[in-house]
C-alpha cells in the first residue's frame, strides 16, 4: 500500500485540484485556483490575513471509483485556510474504491490551516486517503482529520467496507511523522468503538503555534476519564509541535473540544476560520 500512496502523491501530474497561494501586495492571494470534476474549489472571502479555499464536489460526495488528487503550494509568507462546504460524503461502493490524495508544499514562513468537516462514509463504501505535507523550519501547519461512524440516524454505524488514511509530514525532506489507520467492516467496528461515533486527529506544528501547542497540552492534562465518558483524548508530543487524537460519542462532543483550539488562531492570522461554522 505504501508504494500505491507514494505513486498517487509524488508522480501525479494531472491534478483534480491545484492551488497556489502567494503573498501579493502584503496580502495572501490565490494566484492559481484550478479544479475539475468531481472536485470543485471555491475561493471565498479571506479569514483575517489568510486566503480561503472551500472544497466541494459535484453531486455532493465521492462515488465508487472516484480518484481525486490535489496539490496545494503555499509560497513564502503566505497563509491559506482550507475548509469544506459540508461533511465529505463517500457513497456505497459498486466494487471500486474512492481515493483522495493531497500533496502540500509550504515554503519559508508559510502557514496552512487544513480544516475540513468530518468524513461520512455510507454503508458499503470504500475510501482511501493519502496526505503529504512538506514543511521547512519556519513554516506552520494546523491539520484536522476526522471521521464519523456514518449515518447513525439511519442505523448505519461503522457500516462501511473499509477506510484507510495515511498522513505524512516532512521537514526539509525528512519524514518526522506518519499517522495511519485502517478500519474494515470485518473487524466488528461497532463493538470496538462502543458508544463512540466520531474519531479525530488534530496536529499543530510550527514556530508560531507555541501557544496553541500549550493549549492542547493543557486540554489533555485537564481530562478526567470517567466510565461512559463522551470524549477521550490521547496526546502525542512531537519534536516540532503536538498531535492529539479524540474520540467522541457524537460530532458535537468532539467539535466542542476543537472549536476553542481553532478560535485561538485568531491571534495568529487575524480571524477565526470557524466563526461561521455551525
Amino acid at each position: 500500500m505504501r508504494d500505491r500512496s507514494a505513486n498517487l502523491i509524488s508522480t501525479t501530474t494531472r491534478w483534480c485540484g491545484d492551488v497556489l497561494c502567494r503573498r501579493v501586495a502584503e496580502r495572501s492571494t490565490l494566484v492559481n485556483l484550478y479544479s475539475t470534476a468531481p472536485l470543485k474549489l471555491i475561493g471565498t472571502s479571506p479569514v483575517g490575513q489568510a486566503a480561503h479555499v472551500v472544497l466541494s464536489s459535484f453531486g455532493g460526495g465521492m462515488v465508487s471509483g472516484d480518484v481525486v488528487p490535489l496539490r496545494f503550494r503555499i509560497d513564502p509568507d503566505a497563509c491559506c485556510v482550507v475548509t469544506t462546504q459540508s461533511s465529505s460524503k463517500v457513497y456505497k461502493s459498486t466494487g471500486k474504491t474512492c481515493i483522495q490524495s493531497l500533496n502540500a508544499g509550504l515554503k519559508d514562513r508559510a502557514f496552512l490551516l487544513w480544516l475540513p468537516d468530518p468524513l461520512v462514509c455510507y454503508a458499503g463504501s470504500r475510501y482511501e486517503q493519502f496526505q503529504r505535507f512538506d514543511l521547512n523550519p519556519t513554516s506552520d501547519l494546523v491539520l484536522l482529520d476526522w471521521l464519523t461512524s456514518g449515518r447513525w440516524n439511519r442505523n448505519e454505524r461503522w457500516a462501511f467496507e473499509s477506510v484507510l488514511t495515511r498522513t505524512e509530514l516532512y521537514l526539509d525532506g525528512k519524514l518526522f511523522l506518519r499517522e495511519s489507520f485502517r478500519l474494515e467492516e470485518l473487524d466488528n467496528l461497532k463493538m470496538r468503538f462502543g458508544h463512540f461515533n466520531c474519531f479525530a486527529t488534530f496536529i499543530a506544528v510550527g514556530p508560531r503555534l507555541k501557544a496553541l501547542v500549550q493549549q492542547i497540552q493543557n486540554l489533555w492534562k485537564d481530562q478526567s476519564v470517567q466510565p461512559g465518558a463522551k470524549v477521550l483524548l490521547n496526546l502525542c508530543p512531537l519534536e516540532h509541535g503536538v498531535m492529539i487524537r479524540m474520540m467522541g460519542s457524537n460530532v458535537q462532543s468532539v467539535q466542542s473540544m476543537i472549536r476553542p483550539l481553532i478560535g485561538s488562531l485568531t491571534d495568529v492570522i487575524g480571524g477565526n476560520p470557524w466563526s461561521r461554522k455551525w
